[in-house]
């Protein structure tokens, strides 16, 4: 860090929060005054300040560069996810980080934000629905997923511990509650469509009941 093209600190960690470690640059503040003692250094309002503002410029260029080149995006998010995520833990800045996470998803393919999620949703839908997963290809096999399969419901898959902690911490997304399909049970006859139904092709809506449900009983 830099004032007036004079070096203040050489690793300034203090600027941006840990979740943005691998970001790397100079900053030059000309209202930083040269003589700045240490104590006041940690405790200054305009430190906190300018942690703000830099905080937010980075999350809005990874936000612009997300919108600009989806695929490159995703790529970059495959390798550096984890540090997103934990972005979602500070309360200062949730909602920015949250649109930059990507998930997979059992009604799309690649991975989507949560925005993207909400398109994908049926009409009365209500929550958000979520599994933790070692994989789509393995998930597709889950008894859980079924019935939300059969009933056309958009199915998050978690596949890093993390997530698992961030969506019990945060709760909701635009009003929309996280719901676990492994633990949660759900009535999802209100979702299902009429389908004719004959005695060795599937299975009747009313039969229809999640994983959880049917063990209980």
């Amino acid at each position: 860090m830099y004032s007036r093209r004079v070096l203040i600190k050489k690793n300034c960690r203090e600027l941006i929060p840990n979740y943005l470690r691998f970001v790397k640059g100079v900053v030059d503040c000309e209202d930083i005054p040269l003589n700045i003692s240490r104590e006041n250094y940690q405790d200054s309002a305009l430190m906190s300040k300018l942690r703000s503002v830099i905080t937010k410029r980075i999350l809005k260029h990874l936000r612009e560069e997300s919108e600009k080149d989806p695929e490159a995006y995703s790529k970059w998010f495959n390798e550096f996810q984890l540090m997103i995520k934990e972005g979602l833990l500070e309360y200062d800045s949730r909602t920015e980080v949250m649109e930059l996470n990507r998930f997979e998803c059992s009604t799309k393919e690649g991975i989507i934000d949560l925005k993207t999620y909400l398109t994908l949703m049926k009409e009365k839908q209500d929550k958000i629905f979520y599994m933790f997963s070692a994989g789509k290809h393995i998930s597709k096999r889950s008894p859980h997923l079924e019935p939300y399969n059969k009933a056309g419901l958009p199915v998050i898959m978690l596949n890093v511990h993390i997530d698992e902690i961030v969506f019990r911490e945060i709760g909701t997304y635009k009003d929309f509650k996280f719901a676990n399909i492994e633990t949660d049970e759900e009535d999802l006859s209100k979702y299902l469509e009429e389908v004719k139904h004959d005695e060795s092709k599937g299975i009747k809506s009313e039969d229809l009941t999640t994983f959880p449900l049917w063990i209980k009983n």
